[in-house]
């Protein structure tokens, strides 16, 4: 009697729901495409900061 009641608690259809698993995986994955994202635009940032400095000093030399 307690093995079928513990079998339709609350946590036991939230867990076997595929609905609620399916929204998580999305959930997380937007989350680290959004951070990953963020991460590449800041090194593309920091490369274009680098390129155009290097840029300059060569300009400078060719003077």
């Amino acid at each position: 009697m307690s093995e079928k009641t513990a079998g339709n608690t609350v946590g036991t259809k939230i867990s076997r729901n595929q609905e609620i698993w399916e929204s998580l995986y999305i959930s997380a994955q937007s989350y680290l495409n959004q951070h990953l994202m963020q991460m590449v635009n800041s090194n593309k940032e920091e490369e274009s900061k680098v390129t155009q400095g290097t840029k300059g000093r060569v300009q400078a030399g060719k003077k």
